[in-house]
């Protein structure tokens, strides 16, 4: 068993925080050890307890029972209201309502107070130190033949300060879950919109990444056709330009008849040819070009402009048999 305080409050009306509360201490056996009067800050320093009770004067609270149908544990709340409702003469949302567990018969215990009050008085007990535990109503510590349930708790202690505590009445969590209530819409907006934004962060990510490993993959297959001598393709683009230097520079020893040379070749011997160029055929013979027909020389438009071929050393331009098609060819190779 724990030891507990218990003190008994004055009327919510009438509270201020140095105003004395008499109290009865309980030790681990359930024995009073001290009772007395002491305001909260002097209760606060004075004791130890592993619980405090508070018992509200009994003009602050309502006391009754209601019928309640038999809806789960999560609804019940909303039950109790529903049934006390049409008993209040203001806002249900002005009081704040404790009840107890659902009897056989269907009826359950239930008081309300001025919510407003009660808040007061606990957040001014709890700004001097003393944190309670539980508030309950006078009528749930009174012994069974105590009738009275006008009479406050005083003292000097008597029986009514034995009395177990009921397991219901009101705790800081509902109250504050009220208080907070508020908040908790846009809190949980926030936290949605937080969550939606960082799995949308997430899948854009994921799709960058698969366009990079395909673009990667992509890039790694033409290297690796393009240059099949290379055992392991690790950087695509820096391989595939050490691999055309190697074409151009193989070892210093390209000939006058390489595709490059012969290229850059006919771009000089074939300025009237720029843009107009519909296929290239390289092979040991030379480069054969082949142009637009409405470009090409003799190809009967008025508007069409002939090829007339400039000559370079080392550079033969011969026209073939093929409409249009030019072959380059270099005088130099062996």
């Amino acid at each position: 068993m724990k030891s507990h305080l218990r003190i008994a409050l004055p009327p919510l009306a009438q509270w201020h925080p140095a105003q004395p509360l008499p109290y009865a201490w309980f030790d681990r056996q359930g024995r009073m050890a001290h009772s007395g009067e002491l305001d909260a800050a002097a209760l606060t320093t004075a004791f130890r307890p592993r619980r405090i009770e508070a018992v509200l004067h009994p003009d602050d609270a309502i006391v009754t029972t209601v019928q309640v149908p038999p809806v789960a544990p999560r609804q019940r709340g909303a039950a109790v209201e529903s049934a006390i409702e049409a008993l209040l003469l203001g806002d249900i949302d002005s009081v704040a309502v404790a009840f107890g567990a659902r009897a056989a018969d269907g009826t359950v215990p239930v008081a309300w107070t001025d919510k407003p009050r009660l808040h007061q008085v606990w957040d001014g007990l709890a700004g001097a130190g003393l944190r309670l535990d539980v508030v309950v109503p006078t009528a749930s510590v009174l012994p069974p033949d105590d009738t009275d349930h006008h009479q406050p708790l005083q003292l000097p202690v008597s029986s009514r300060w034995h009395q177990p505590a009921p397991r219901w009445g009101w705790v800081v969590r509902s109250l504050r879950d009220t208080r907070r209530q508020a908040w908790r819409w846009p809190i949980a907006l926030t936290l949605t919109a937080a969550a939606l934004w960082v799995i949308g962060l997430n899948l854009y990510a994921s799709r960058l990444k698969h366009d990079v490993d395909t673009l990667r993959t992509t890039m790694t297959q033409r290297v690796q056709a393009t240059f099949p001598e290379l055992p392991v393709i690790v950087d695509p683009l820096r391989q595939a330009e050490q691999g055309r230097n190697a074409l151009l520079n193989a070892g210093g020893a390209s000939t006058a008849n390489d595709l490059v040379p012969l290229a850059l070749a006919a771009a000089r011997v074939l300025p009237a040819a720029e843009d107009r160029v519909t296929r290239m055929q390289y092979s040991a013979a030379g480069l054969l070009v082949t142009l637009r027909a409405d470009d090409a020389a003799g190809a009967g438009s008025a508007t069409a402009k002939p090829i007339s071929p400039r000559a370079e050393p080392g550079i033969r331009v011969d026209k073939t048999e093929t409409p249009n098609t030019w072959r380059i060819v270099s005088t130099e190779a062996p």
